[in-house]
């Protein structure tokens, strides 16, 4: 089984790779590689991201806290699209029949130009 540096190591190698093909087919190298549409909007199949739960932990573990408008604002400033929810953090983390909190939490992802794209549980 692989680590989670293992993974990104050869990850990032492996695009480097994809990166250093694809300037060979560039201006000087045979030609104009082909290029696919890239797909838009909801039909998009990837979107950046990243956890909450890092940030809570780190307030369990060590005791740093961080604003959530802070992380929200670095998401944006770094071209993320979207943020995975973690149960517990933001506190209160609403209840699924909240609509009011639901509504809120929305709303204050959209000021940052984000989405739930997921809730860990």
């Amino acid at each position: 089984m692989n680590s989670r540096r293992d993974f990104l190591r050869n990850s990032i190698v492996a695009a480097a790779a994809g990166a250093a093909g694809s300037q060979a087919t560039g201006p000087g190298g045979g030609g104009k590689p082909k290029s696919r549409p890239r797909p838009s909007g909801s039909q998009r199949r990837w979107r950046t991201a990243f956890g909450l739960n890092g940030f809570m932990s780190s307030i369990q573990q060590f005791g740093n806290s961080f604003y959530i408008w802070e992380v929200l604002d670095f998401a944006q400033k770094e071209g993320f699209e979207a943020i995975e929810l973690v149960d517990g953090w933001p506190a209160p983390y609403p209840d699924p029949e909240d609509d009011a909190r639901i509504e809120s939490l929305k709303s204050l992802l959209s000021r940052y130009n984000l989405k739930a794209f997921s809730i860990q549980t």
